[in-house]
């Protein structure tokens, strides 16, 4: 089966009333308006992004693989979220657009319970990601950006500077509501602006989706 009807497929069933019912209590109940206008969130320092996270293959990725990109780009999903699931294409869509400007990417499944290794492995499978999917069951990367939802996108520079955090576009409005297509593309905009060395039009946006999990530990 493509990629394409694989997402069909995966859309339809992740839309299912049941699941839907059973997320809602995942889900933020409203869109955020853009924030932090022309500014930059709080700057972490370098000594607070050394990690080293496995991804769903086995191989070990830290901080030391940044150094050479442009930028790089944290995708936080979970394969039981509908809307995570949605945004599949236009992930794949900027990651092919965006990677050979030396741009790098990465999805990270921050789920901490039994399976989500697995899950995650068939995400990579059935999507197509052609990236690294990192598991962090702690939540280390998500703790340090302030990321609370999936899906949501955090942009760093190569230093570990929080330059962007938030909804990869506007289609989703709230929870059960959202636009035939985005009026407003947030990701591709920072991206745009730090290929240019421009100011970032907006360093922050509240994401719509589901809640993480309490990370392993029992640590928020």
């Amino acid at each position: 089966m493509s990629h394409e009807g694989t997402f069909e497929a995966t859309r339809k069933r992740s839309f299912g009333l049941p699941l839907f019912f059973a997320l809602c209590a995942w889900l933020v109940p409203l869109a955020g308006t853009p924030s932090g206008r022309g500014s930059v969130p709080r700057q972490t320092t370098t000594d607070e992004w050394s990690f080293s996270l496995s991804d769903v293959e086995g191989r070990m990725h830290g901080r030391e693989e940044w150094r050479a990109g442009r930028a790089v780009v944290i995708f936080f999903l979970e394969p039981e979220c509908p809307i995570s699931n949605r945004y599949a294409p236009e992930i794949k869509r900027v990651v092919a657009e965006y990677a050979p400007k030396n741009f790098v990417f990465y999805g990270v499944q921050s789920d901490p319970t039994p399976g989500a290794r697995e899950r995650a492995r068939r995400a990579v499978r059935d999507f197509g990601y052609g990236f690294p999917m990192l598991l962090d069951p702690a939540q280390v990367l998500a703790k340090r950006t302030n990321v609370t939802v999936t899906p949501e996108v955090a942009v760093l520079s190569p230093r570990g500077e929080l330059l962007y955090r938030g909804r990869i576009d506007d289609l989703y409005l709230g929870l059960g509501k959202f636009r035939e297509r985005p009026t407003r593309r947030d990701l591709r905009l920072t991206l745009d602006a730090i290929g240019a060395g421009a100011p970032i039009p907006v360093s922050e946006t509240k994401a719509v989706g589901c809640y993480l999990p309490t990370p392993s530990g029992g640590d928020k």
